[in-house]
């Protein structure tokens, strides 16, 4: 499960992975630097064939990045998978909504 990135918290009332984690998690008070940080790590996850493209769909990674403080990870994301934008869908309603 590429080193646990995929493996839910047991302890996790909303059965959320890790890769979800570090996609949604922000600090309060400074969020770019912390941003700009896990921006890396997404790019070194990538670039090691750790995190893959399918992963953003199959993961609600667009979803779970989709909040201001979390705009350089949601662009990044987007970028990525822009057809995610028309295709994915999350309640129903499409992601561009």
């Amino acid at each position: 499960m590429r080193g646990g990135l995929l493996a839910v918290d047991p302890t996790d009332a909303d059965d959320w992975n890790p890769l979800q984690l570090i996609v949604n998690i922000c600090r309060n008070g400074d969020p770019i630097p912390h941003d700009t940080a896990r921006l890396e790590v997404r790019k070194e996850l990538r670039k090691d064939n750790i995190l893959l493209q399918s992963d953003i769909k199959e993961h609600d990674l667009l979803y779970w990045s989709c909040f201001p403080a979390l705009k350089m990870r949601f662009e990044y994301l987007a970028e990525w998978d822009p057809d995610n934008l028309m295709t994915g869908t999350y309640v129903g309603l499409p992601l561009s909504h």
